[in-house]
C-alpha cells in the first residue's frame, strides 16, 4: 500500500503528481486526476483504466459489510500526534437539512470536473472529511475494544504519517456508530466540492446508485484532534509602507517588536482571552506581535485579519482575496520560505481556528473566510474505495 495511496487530488503539486505516477502502476493519483486536461476522451480513459485494475486484480473486495477504524500517527511541530477516525458510507442530504454543514464557499469548475469524473467512472477513491462531536467518546470506546486484536491493514509512513486499519463487523458496534452519526450533524471539514458533487450527481442519476457518499468522520471530542493554522501572506500595495501600516493597525491593536514567531505564545495569549496574531516585513525581517482584548467567544482572528486589515486598511474583500491577491502556508518554515519570496512581503501569522467555532457558525448558516481550517494529515486517497452501488 504504501506505493499506491496518494494524497486527495487538490492538494497535489505538478511535481507531486509526476512522483506519485512513477509511484507505481496502480497508485491512486492515476484514478484521480486525468492524464491530460485537454483530451475529450479524458474521463471514459479514466473508465477504462478503472475496469482494467479491476479485471487484474488491483483491488480487494470485503466479503462482508463492514465500517473501518483508522489510526494515524504523525509529528506536528515536532511533537507525536495521532488522529482516530472511521470510514463509513452516508446518506447524502441537501445544506438546507442541516445533517451535513459546511463552512467554506465551492467554486464551479473543481465540480463541474468532479462531476464528470464521478458519473463516467462510478467511483470514489477518497472520503468527505467530516467532523462531528460526542464527548461520549463513542468511537473511541469501540477502537479500543478493536486495537486488541491485530490491525487488518498497516501501512509504514508514508510522507511522514503511518497507518493502522481495523475493519468494525460487529454488527453491535455498527449500529453504535450509524445512530451515532444520524443523531447529530457533522461539519464538512475538507471535501467541499466533493461533497456538492454527490449532492448534484444524486439529483442528475435518480437511482439509488447515487444515494451514497464515502466519508471519514473523526470526533472533535477525541483526545489528540488538532486543527492547523493556515497563515496568509502578501505584498504591501504601494499605497502603504511597513511604517503607515503598523501606524493604521495601532489605532486597534497592540502592537510590540519581538525577536521571532513563537507559535505557543499566540495559544497561551488566546487562552487569556486576547486577539494575537504576528505580522512579519521583508526584507528587513522584523517581527510585531498584535494583540488586543477578545470582544466575545467569535470574535477569532481568522475574522480579524480579514474584517480589520484586508478590508479595512486595503480595502480587500472576499472577492478580492480569494483571487491570487495572498499565499497560504501552514508551516512556519514554509511561511518564511514564501515570505522571503515576495517583493515588500508581509506574512500574517496566526494561532489555529477554533472548530467548534466553525462548527457553531455553520449551525447558523454561516461560512468562514476561505481558507480558515487545514486539517493534517489529509485523507489517503486509494486506501478504502467506493464503486457506487457496490454496498
Amino acid at each position: 500500500m504504501v506505493n499506491l495511496i496518494a494524497p486527495p487530488y487538490d492538494v497535489i503539486s505538478a511535481d507531486g503528481l509526476k512522483a506519485l505516477r512513477a509511484r507505481h502502476e496502480f497508485n491512486a493519483v492515476k484514478l484521480s486526476l486525468v492524464d491530460d486536461p485537454q483530451d475529450e476522451e479524458r474521463y471514459q480513459k479514466m473508465k477504462a483504466r478503472f475496469e482494467d485494475w479491476k479485471a487484474r486484480g488491483a483491488f480487494e473486495q470485503d466479503a462482508q459489510p463492514c465500517l473501518y477504524a483508522i489510526e494515524e500517527n504523525f509529528t506536528v511541530a515536532g511533537r507525536p500526534a495521532r488522529r482516530l477516525g472511521f470510514v463509513a458510507l452516508l446518506e447524502t442530504s441537501p445544506f438546507a437539512d442541516k445533517q451535513v454543514l459546511p463552512h467554506e464557499h465551492t467554486l464551479a469548475g473543481p465540480k463541474k470536473d468532479r462531476f464528470e469524473l464521478l458519473k463516467t467512472m462510478g467511483a470514489e477513491l477518497s472520503q468527505v472529511f467530516l467532523c462531528y462531536q460526542d464527548r461520549d467518546l463513542t468511537f473511541e470506546k469501540i477502537f479500543e475494544r478493536a486495537r486488541n486484536s491485530k490491525p487488518d491493514l498497516t501501512i509504514p509512513e508514508v510522507d511522514h504519517v503511518a497507518r493502522k486499519v481495523w475493519k468494525i463487523t460487529s454488527p453491535e458496534d455498527q449500529r453504535a456508530l450509524v445512530q451515532l452519526i444520524a443523531s447529530r450533524p457533522t461539519l464538512i471539514a475538507d471535501g467541499h466540492h466533493r461533497y456538492e458533487t454527490s449532492l448534484a450527481f444524486r439529483e442528475f442519476d435518480q437511482t439509488d446508485k447515487s444515494k451514497y457518499v464515502q466519508v471519514y468522520l473523526t470526533n472533535l471530542e477525541s483526545p489528540g484532534f488538532s486543527i492547523q493554522p493556515i497563515h496568509r501572506l502578501f505584498s504591501l500595495p504601494a499605497t502603504h509602507t511597513p511604517e503607515s501600516l503598523r501606524a493604521e493597525l495601532a489605532k486597534s491593536f497592540e502592537i510590540k517588536r519581538v525577536p521571532q514567531i513563537d507559535p505557543e505564545q499566540l495559544l497561551q495569549l488566546r487562552s487569556g482571552g486576547s486577539v494575537a496574531l504576528y505580522l512579519k516585513f521583508e526584507p528587513t525581517k522584523e517581527v510585531y506581535l498584535l494583540t488586543r482584548k477578545s470582544i466575545n467567544d467569535e470574535d477569532a482572528e481568522i475574522f480579524v485579519v480579514q474584517n480589520e486589515i484586508f478590508e479595512k486598511i486595503f480595502g480587500w474583500d472576499v472577492s478580492k482575496t480569494s483571487y491570487g491577491v495572498l499565499k497560504y502556508e501552514h508551516e512556519l518554515d514554509e511561511f518564511n520560505k514564501t515570505l522571503a519570496t515576495l517583493d515588500r512581503g508581509v506574512g500574517v501569522f496566526l494561532p489555529p481556528t477554533d472548530l467548534k467555532l466553525v462548527m457553531k457558525r455553520a449551525e447558523r448558516g454561516e461560512r468562514m473566510p476561505q481558507k480558515s481550517t487545514y486539517f493534517y494529515p489529509k485523507i489517503a486517497s486509494g486506501l478504502i474505495n467506493y464503486e457506487l452501488g457496490k454496498i
